[in-house]
């Protein structure tokens, strides 16, 4: 049974919490007054940090980016304690008692919204073109699911990965990231020869709209929550690739037909 829990993560404490995120915060929990909240902090992390196991302590203090750190705290806040995560730039926009069947799993987890553009960088890490990814922004897990200790024993497989100083995206994703969860889920698929106690879900309940479509995307009738993805560990130059990559892809037909213009011009002149 999945505890009636949601806990959610602001490092720097919840009193320096941003006050947009302190909006989506509270609307979980107007939605959802049965549930019971915790907001962690680096040191309710590292207090729980320094009562684990060796290699779970030595592990977690063995990232440099905040952002890994947080998301090693994830799955071991679950293995504990059992619950929901759900990061704090996700809104909520309907009680999570209309998720339909909840009762059933022992876990439950989200597609992640990905474009093409990504889908092949995520080759470069070994996940295959086209095959889903489950986010780790939306964690739904029962107290000492094996899916979180399998999850963070691929992180300390995961933890001297080759794209360290090549690209933060691919470098998280695979350390620490949705791949370490995915791949976290797969092995517990594989080992226990079960799965028909966890549910994956469509993105359309929480992870609907693209990076880079969240200024048009509404999302459909069912979903749950809206994951807005602020993206503060991706660096400013990934950041304006993502940028460039939607401004390209949105404005195609404009840009070939000015294209087309240009050429039509300098052949007159």
């Amino acid at each position: 049974m999945i505890p009636k829990i949601i806990h959610q993560i602001w490092f720097q404490g919840f009193e320096n919490l941003p006050q947009h995120l302190l909006t989506y915060h509270r609307s979980w929990i107007d939605k959802n007054p049965d549930y019971t909240f915790i907001v962690w902090d680096q040191k309710m992390i590292e207090d729980l940090i320094n009562k684990s196991e060796k290699w779970i302590h030595d592990l977690y203090y063995s990232y440099n980016k905040m952002i890994q750190k947080i998301d090693f705290a994830k799955y071991l806040i679950l293995y504990v304690y059992g619950g929901i995560y759900i990061d704090m730039d996700v809104k909520c926009l309907k009680s999570l008692s209309t998720l339909p069947d909840m009762h059933k799993y022992t876990g439950i987890f989200s597609s992640m919204s990905t474009n093409t553009a990504q889908r092949i960088l995520l080759i470069l890490i070994n996940h295959p073109f086209g095959e889903d990814i489950v986010n780790n922004g939306i964690i739904f897990i029962a107290r000492r699911h094996p899916i979180m200790l399998e999850t963070m024993k691929q992180a300390y497989k995961k933890k001297d990965n080759i794209y360290k100083n090549i690209s933060n995206f691919l470098h998280v994703f695979a350390s620490t990231g949705p791949i370490c969860l995915t791949n976290g889920i797969k092995h517990y698929k594989h080992a226990y020869q079960k799965g028909d106690d966890i549910l994956i879900l469509d993105k359309s309940y929480f992870e609907d709209c693209e990076i880079g479509k969240l200024h048009t995307c509404e999302p459909p009738p069912h979903a749950i929550g809206s994951h807005v993805y602020q993206g503060s560990w991706v660096s400013s130059g990934e950041n304006v690739a993502v940028k460039l990559y939607y401004f390209l892809s949105e404005n195609l037909v404009a840009l070939v037909l000015l294209f087309m213009l240009i050429v039509i011009l300098k052949h007159k002149s």
